[in-house]
């Protein structure tokens, strides 16, 4: 009696809630596998318990599983576009920008972002840049990709989609994964960004150029969502990009002032930083030395690279051809030689090195014990100057002769 009192019987269902609503096959496993003593399950119950317990539901419901991948595919330029919103700055950029928003191709994963004053003006945007990307592509875009956020579900936009022939997809709430390709892309802006500003120091007012520099540099890097060896920009453009234009964030620049901006003895050059790239431009963004507040855009820039002292400078000596055959024509002799014209050639050299050491020591010998001469004389023809007080340039009257230059001085000659 003792023993049996400390044998616990009950259902599958109970011991479930005395372990603490655990998973149904935890506690099988405790009784099948006799993990524990005095367990004893007298009725497995249904198999409805091992699918569903509300309160576990309850307790412990998750999101369900989301693919890593698309499971949809896009089989040509904009026919799937994506589209975010990215979190407000706390710091207004230039023209009082606090956000940006991001367009991103399924296909060609190439970019595009503006920022923009406030969450309004998203729907523009969005217009513009698909209005200009089927121009530039001649293909129509067929779906876009956004979240549930008012600035996307306004009437207005709704109607302009409807007149392309688009459809709008809309990810469900607070589950920003299904979304992922414009979320991931939010980051990796966020992370060169935030890199370039802490380089430049710079005041971080100046986000709305490093967000635009960093797009141009995204488009012409490789990215794992490509399966073959191209950019973006290659991909979108159908041709291969250049990146000649790309410089440092931030290094010193010298912008040309045009003639008409300057006086005529002012300079001819300003001193500034480089901050990116126009969009529409063929030039340079330039922010002005010593006054933050002016932004300059022009083609006429000179850069300069100074060489700091912890940089190396490797030369690189390159041999000529003549050089080279006549070394491998040395070899081949040598290798064709005997072995007994090898060691004379070798006790020869020996020799002729031998005596080039002697030679050099008895030179510097000779030149020690030299004796040193004399110094000698100037031979030179040397004139005595005429003194101040000669009575003879004292008074000058019309019957004077001016005496000639051999009677001035005395000739003095020495030896």
């Amino acid at each position: 009696m003792a023993e049996s009192a400390h044998i616990a019987k009950a259902s599958l269902e109970l011991w479930h809630k005395c372990l603490g609503h655990a998973m149904i096959q935890s506690v099988e496993k405790l009784s099948h596998e006799s993990m524990v003593t005095d367990l004893d399950i007298t009725d497995m119950g249904s198999g409805d318990l091992k699918e569903l317990c509300k309160l576990c539901l309850k307790g412990k419901s998750t999101h369900n599983i989301i693919p890593k991948k698309l499971d949809v595919e896009n089989p040509r330029r904009l026919h799937r576009v994506f589209s975010d919103i990215c979190r407000p700055f706390d710091i207004e950029g230039h023209n009082r920008c606090q956000y940006f928003v991001t367009l991103i191709d399924g296909f060609s994963h190439y970019m595009w972002v503006k920022p923009i004053r406030s969450k309004d003006e998203a729907p523009k945007t969005l217009i513009d840049w698909l209005t200009r990307a089927e121009v530039e592509t001649e293909e129509r875009p067929n779906i876009l990709r956004t979240d549930s956020s008012s600035e996307y579900m306004g009437s207005a936009f709704q109607e302009w989609l409807k007149t392309k022939g688009m459809h709008h997809e809309v990810i469900n709430v607070d589950i920003p994964q299904e979304n992922g390709v414009a979320e991931r892309l939010n980051r990796i802006i966020l992370e060169m960004m935030r890199t370039m500003l802490l380089e430049s120091e710079l005041p971080k007012s100046l986000w709305t150029f490093a967000v635009s520099y960093t797009q141009y540099i995204l488009n012409r890097l490789p990215t794992r969502a490509l399966d073959i060896d191209k950019t973006p920009y290659e991909v979108y453009h159908q041709r291969k990009p250049s990146v000649a234009y790309l410089r440092v964030f931030r290094c010193n620049t010298y912008v040309q002032v045009p003639d008409e901006k300057r006086g005529k003895l002012d300079a001819k050059i300003v001193e500034g930083f480089f901050i990116g790239l126009p969009e529409n431009k063929k030039g340079y963004t330039v922010l002005e030395h010593g006054n933050l507040q002016r932004v300059m855009m022009s083609h006429d820039v000179t850069f300069f690279k100074v060489l700091g002292k912890s940089e190396r400078v490797r030369v690189q000596v390159e041999e000529r051809p003549e050089d080279l055959e006549e070394g491998l024509s040395k070899v081949e002799r040598v290798k064709a030689m005997s072995p007994d014209s090898k060691h004379q050639m070798e006790s020869e050299s020996e020799g002729s090195e031998a005596h080039r050491k002697v030679k050099s020591v008895d030179t510097q010998k000779k030149a020690v014990n030299e004796p040193t001469g004399e110094l000698r004389k100037s031979k030179r023809t040397k004139w005595t100057p005429t003194r101040d007080d000669d009575p003879r340039f004292s008074v000058v009257t019309p019957d004077t002769k001016i005496p000639l230059k051999s009677n001035i001085g005395r000739l003095i000659t020495t030896s």
